[in-house]
């Protein structure tokens, strides 16, 4: 993809943030499909996300766009290639993320109250790692909160993407 790095560089980085700050959340998306990827390439990427267990993974399959250079290369994937990728791929992160959040069961963690399910009489948040309508949620049980308000959340349940909780402290 013509990027200015390579992937050692890449390793060494995320190895140097991770050093300085152990419990970062790293997030990252992938293509899968671009033209002249091989099976060897597709097998080192899914060994890259393997080993390197990020925290959060977006994921797309090439689409090929008129006028750009990798619309001219060959070979390009065919499509039955790009979803058996894109679903391995998935499968991979689901699971990596399951275990990530498996850990976190019994922490406390600050959770942004974004909406209130009456029906359910459930909020749903996020916390620090979580970007807003594209990470998982944090659903959880409050007496007292209100959507925008920080509260602090113990993790009872964990999912492949969502935490469950009871809040233990509202500011």
């Amino acid at each position: 993809m013509n990027r200015p790095t390579n992937s050692e560089e890449i390793k060494k980085l995320i190895e140097k943030v991770r050093n300085v700050v152990p419990d970062i959340a790293l997030r990252t998306t992938f293509i899968v499909g671009f033209p002249t990827e091989t099976e060897s390439d597709f097998r080192e990427l899914i060994n890259f996300i393997k080993t390197y267990q990020f925290d959060r993974v977006g994921a797309f399959k090439y689409s090929r766009e008129e006028g750009t250079y990798a619309a001219t290369l060959r070979p390009q994937v065919p499509e039955k290639i790009k979803q058996k990728r894109f679903d391995i791929l998935m499968r991979v992160q689901q699971d990596i993320s399951k275990n990530k959040n498996e850990k976190l069961v019994g922490s406390i963690l600050t959770v942004l109250a974004e909406n209130y399910d009456s029906k359910r009489k459930l909020f749903i948040g996020r916390s620090q790692k979580d970007a807003p309508e594209v990470d998982g949620t944090v659903i959880f049980t409050a007496d007292k909160c209100e959507p925008g308000q920080f509260c602090k959340v113990k993790v009872t349940k964990a999912f492949e993407y969502d935490l469950y909780g009871e809040a233990v402290q509202i500011p």
